[in-house]
């Protein structure tokens, strides 16, 4: 663009403007460009792109998870040497060949820096923010460092980068490769899936590498805008630079001449010529500027051959507040030259206002400049549409006697009635309630705008507004309007045939899959109930998918913004769903609940696993209301964090959660106890599994023969928990080990029981013992259940003799212990047992025997009595 300096003379200066396509244009401008504050660097997020025009096609960023915040000194000391080092090497090995110094002494630097980062951090997230970088979700205030920050800015640009993710563990091989893949990237090579393929060609396990990706949205042909607007072929690739060139000259030209001269009607021609020449293939050519880029119909341009026309017209459309320019195949010269004429002298403050009246004012009719006014009144007008047929023409007949409010429609409007101008219009609308088009002045249509409406009726055309112009009404805060547009859609949804609810649906999917995060948790807010009313009766397979498909992408973005109740309704209400599926009688039962079963995003799992690891109640009590409302997909993930989990407060919780969840649960946590081969996962399972289910006694069991000491005492330990008289046949058994822990466990589990069948188990087994101490513990058992069944038993352990030789058997410790168990037991047998033993060798015997036979004297004096 040439401007004047401050002698006059002129200049060449480029202007970019970016488009939907991967194209960019440079135009030479004659003449002052007027200034416009405010006007900065085109922003993304903020821009609208009407799926009718060029912003038919949307920047689609991948989202990257979000990560641990990066600790105060990683932030301030390591990340602006990460930032500087990473450009450095990068500019090294596009210098040097890879083993020179310059190149093995800047690949250090960058390694020993991430090392300093890894000591306090696991993972380092870097990426692409609306205002700068973010690292680890978090936004960086990078005026301390803003030179290596723009580099790497400048770097991830040019490489198509949204961000670079490095995790602890990253060798040097693996930087070397990126480092060399960044440094000999060619731009004309990055397609789509660039660095995906990449990162999987060169096998990283330590760096992912996440892409800047355009898509195009897809269009129902049905005529006008709306008609299939196609890749650009490679002849008509090769007339985008004739047109930038054409166009430059033009807008160059009409600051120093009429429009009507030679010069400017010849690079007029030279413009339409290539415009034409693309448009007799396609029903519509669409430039944008989308980030600094320039694409057409949706495909981003490759401008390296000629990259300062492309620069030009980017840089032109930024400063002339133009976010698209649309040409339809009914386009004229003298429309393209009513254009140029416009840019002549343009206001000092200039915006979609400036453009949409002069669209409106001109009557163009095969060019549109930034669309997004045409979309909400298009959207009004379809809600208008839908009135009944009385107020319908009323509101129109009405508007079109006040040419300020509507502008009448070639071939759309009714025949004006007699005595139309007394009708008041509002008066109508405000009768009809809310169900009618929004309040105030009837939307004022742009000429041919009734004729992008589809062929097949307005419901169709309600269905296609929803990925049309969604969008458009979420970012400019239309909620009101974008909620009516719902509701008319959804209004008779039970109604209609399943054809029909699976093309609202899909419409609805498509409009989530081109929203960025934030614009998705709106739309979740808005969409949300509509979609949970429509999965409550919905009964055809491809339909249910495509609902249960978005409401989990709803519950999930809900969940990434800490809206935590909404995410526990949507997940309520698709396991609601599928239990009243799983206990109908439709044969078809078993598959369409396996259509709401679904597994967990594993963004959203990581977030609830935190926050349920957090120690923080209100964090713990929001995590536990969202993963109740999950049903059967969140249990692998619980059971993962019971495996995991130190805290024991942190594995009940989960534990309390799986029991919610019925008998899948209880077989799942079973499942990985009994495979789980980590001894300290097992243990942890081991400690709450009865919280999820009682019904464990082959578990016990089978825990209660691990080898393992630990797994052994946290059976013997659960079996106690159960305190289950039907473990007792179970645990018997063990008694009989070589093992004196397991024998010693297994009677101390029996004695829990305080059961007469365990006290006949244990008379049972101390005869079988051996060992003193083992003997000891068994009468001590006995002795604690207190059971006249072990009396006999203790008084054979009490007198019996060893063969051949006079004295006891036991030692004075282990008849001492079955004394003291007898005198435990209240029952009259038990002194008559110990009368024999009131002068026995050892005091203790003596004692209990002296006072069990007082205390049965006196009981029977009192009996007597």
């Amino acid at each position: 663009m040439y401007l004047p300096d401050d002698n006059g003379m002129y200049i060449a200066t480029v202007i970019r403007i970016a488009d939907v396509s991967d194209t960019i244009v440079e135009f030479g401008f004659v003449g002052q460009t007027p200034e416009v504050p405010g006007v900065g660097a085109l922003d993304i997020a903020g821009i609208v792109f009407d799926p009718e025009e060029a912003t038919s096609y949307t920047a689609d960023i991948e989202e990257i998870n979000v990560e641990e915040r990066l600790d105060p000194q990683s932030v301030q000391q390591h990340l602006p040497t990460f930032f500087r080092a990473m450009v450095t090497a990068t500019r090294s090995i596009q210098l040097y060949p890879a083993e020179s110094s310059a190149v093995v002494r800047s690949r250090v630097e960058l390694g020993e820096v991430l090392d300093r980062i890894f000591e306090r951090n696991s993972r380092l997230t870097v990426s692409q923010v609306e205002d700068g970088l973010a690292a680890n979700g978090q936004q960086l205030d990078v005026s301390g460092f803003q030179g290596p920050a723009d580099s790497l800015i400048g770097l991830m640009t040019r490489s198509q980068l949204q961000g670079l993710i490095f995790d602890r563990g990253v060798t040097d091989d693996e930087i070397l490769a990126l480092l060399e893949g960044l440094a000999h990237l060619k731009p004309e090579n990055i397609d789509r899936r660039y660095w995906k393929k990449f990162v999987k060609e060169h096998g990283f396990e330590h760096i992912d590498a996440r892409q800047v990706r355009y898509s195009e949205v897809t269009k129902r042909s049905g005529g006008g805008m709306r008609a299939a607007k196609k890749e650009l072929g490679e002849s008509e690739l090769a007339e985008i630079p004739k047109l930038l060139k054409g166009f430059n000259r033009a807008t160059k030209n009409i600051k120093l001449y009429p429009l009507d001269t030679k010069p400017v009607r010849d690079a007029i021609d030279e413009f339409y010529g290539s415009v034409r020449g693309i448009l007799s293939n396609h029903q519509a050519l669409s430039l944008s500027a989308v980030d600094g880029s320039l694409l057409a119909n949706g495909a981003r341009l490759n401008t390296l051959e000629y990259e300062s026309l492309a620069q030009s017209f980017l840089d032109f459309m930024e400063t002339s507040s133009l976010h698209s320019i649309t040409f339809l195949a009914n386009v004229t010269e003298h429309e393209l030259g009513t254009f140029v004429d416009a840019l002549r002298e343009l206001p000092d403050e200039i915006g979609d206002e400036f453009w949409k009246e002069f669209t409106s004012s001109a009557g163009l009719r095969g060019l549109f400049l930034n669309e997004h006014q045409y979309a909400l009144k298009l959207v009004q007008s379809m809600l208008l549409d839908e009135l009944p047929e009385d107020a319908k023409l009323a509101a129109r007949v009405a508007a079109e006697a006040s040419e300020e409010d509507f502008v009448s429609v070639e071939g759309a409007g009714e025949p004006r009635a007699k005595g139309a101008e007394d009708i008041d219009v509002a008066a109508v609308l405000d009768n009809l309630g809310d169900a009618t088009a929004p309040r105030g002045p009837v939307p004022q249509l742009p000429e041919g705008a009734m004729a992008e409406l589809s062929p097949e009726g307005s419901g169709a055309d309600l269905r296609e507004a929803i990925p049309r112009f969604g969008k458009e009404l979420l970012v400019s805060g239309e909620d009101d309007l974008f909620r009516q547009l719902l509701n008319k859609i959804f209004a008779d949804y039970e109604l209609e045939d399943a054809e029909i609810r699976e093309e609202i649906v899909k419409a609805c999917g498509r409009l989530l899959h081109e929203l960025t995060l934030a614009l998705q948790r709106k739309y979740g807010e808005l969409a949300a109930d509509s979609l949970v009313a429509a999965m409550a009766e919905e009964q055809e397979p491809r339909v249910l998918h495509e609902l249960a498909t978005i409401l989990h992408i709803l519950a999930g973005t809900a969940v990434q913004f800490s809206d935590y109740q909404s995410a526990s309704l949507i997940f309520l209400a698709l396991d609601a769903r599928r239990k009243q599926i799983e206990t109908s009688d439709d044969r078809n039962a078993a598959s369409l609940a396996k259509i709401l079963d679904r597994n967990l995003d594993p963004t959203v799992q990581q977030l609830l696993e935190d926050d349920l690891k957090s120690g923080e109640p209100e964090r713990q009590e929001l995590a536990a209301l969202v993963l109740g409302g999950v049903g059967r997909p969140a249990m692998s993930m619980l059971i993962d964090v019971i495996k995991q989990e130190k805290d024991f407060r942190v594995r009940q919780m989960a534990a309390s959660l799986l029991a919610e969840m019925g008998s899948a649960s209880a077989a799942q946590i079973k499942t990985a106890l009994n495979f789980e081969v980590t001894v300290e996962q097992r243990f942890h399972i081991l400690e709450v599994i009865d919280i999820v289910t009682q019904d464990l006694r082959d578990e016990v069991a089978y825990c209660i023969g691990d080898n393992n000491p630990k797994i052994r005492r946290a059976a013997f330990r659960l079996a106690e928990r159960l305190d289950d008289v039907g473990l007792i046949p179970i645990l018997a058994p063990f008694a009989a080990s070589n093992d004196p822990g397991v024998v010693k466990g297994t009677i101390r589990s029996l004695a829990h029981l305080r059961s007469r069948a365990a006290a006949v188990a244990l008379a049972e087994i101390v005869e079988t013992l051996r060992d003193p101490e083992l003997v000891v513990a068994c009468c001590q058992a006995l002795g604690q259940i207190g059971d006249p069944v072990g009396i006999n038993a203790l008084g054979a352990i009490l007198a019996e003799k060893r063969f051949g030789f006079f004295g006891y058997r036991w030692e004075d410790q282990v008849r001492a212990t079955a004394a003291l168990a007898l005198r435990q037991i209240v029952d009259p047998s038990a002194a008559v047992v110990l009368q024999p033993f009131m002068e026995d060798r050892d005091a203790r015997i003596r004692q209990l025997s002296r006072g069990a036979n007082a205390q049965s004297a006196e009981e029977g004096m009192v009996r007597t009595a």
